[in-house]
């Protein structure tokens, strides 16, 4: 599976690496995430920087707080389903699978958008820092109700928008 990590702290332009490791195994009482959306906010800057209040306890790192998606596999004890909906404000969600614990869930009624759910436990309030924006044709990206979404593999770019627009809504999607 497809990781972004940083085996150092920096700017995230400098320091992110797109990595392939394997899928998370399940532990007890987890299930396992394959996830959808992730935001990226100036705070995962800051985490990868080494500024952020939450310090770094090894590297390499994934970098990521929360993200939503649906899950894939239980733990034999676990009564929820595969295929549920559920969004965790785990950290370190820059990755397309996550083994979480039960607890760590929020299973998520059909209407709400994964641009908005992974935002759950982010301390980001839904799409009031959105501003409209305008595709530029860049490979990856799409737009969708004010938010820009970029595929994992183009983590570089969401950060630089991130950066540019300070703090506009970024969704990793994928």
């Amino acid at each position: 599976m497809r990781v972004v990590v940083f085996r150092r702290h920096g700017p995230a332009e400098d320091v992110l690496e797109l990595v392939d490791v394997p899928v998370p195994v399940l532990g007890p009482g987890q299930v396992r995430i394959r996830l959808r959306a992730r935001p990226v906010g100036p705070s995962d800057l800051c985490y990868v920087a080494g500024t952020h209040r939450r310090p770094v306890e090894v590297f390499p790192t994934v970098p990521g707080f929360g993200g939503c998606g649906v899950v894939d596999a239980v733990w034999e004890e676990v009564t929820l389903e595969c295929g549920t909906r559920v969004a965790t404000p785990v950290t370190g969600t820059w990755q397309e699978y996550v083994a979480v614990d039960v607890a760590d869930l929020v299973v998520l009624a059909d209407p709400v958008p994964d641009s908005v759910a992974c935002r759950i436990g982010t301390g980001t309030s839904s799409l009031s820092v959105s501003s409209p924006w305008v595709g530029e044709g860049s490979e990856g990206e799409t737009v969708r109700g004010g938010v820009a979404e970029f595929d994992l593999s183009n983590v570089r770019e969401a950060v630089r928008r991130v950066r540019r627009d300070r703090g506009g809504d970024v969704v990793l999607t994928g």
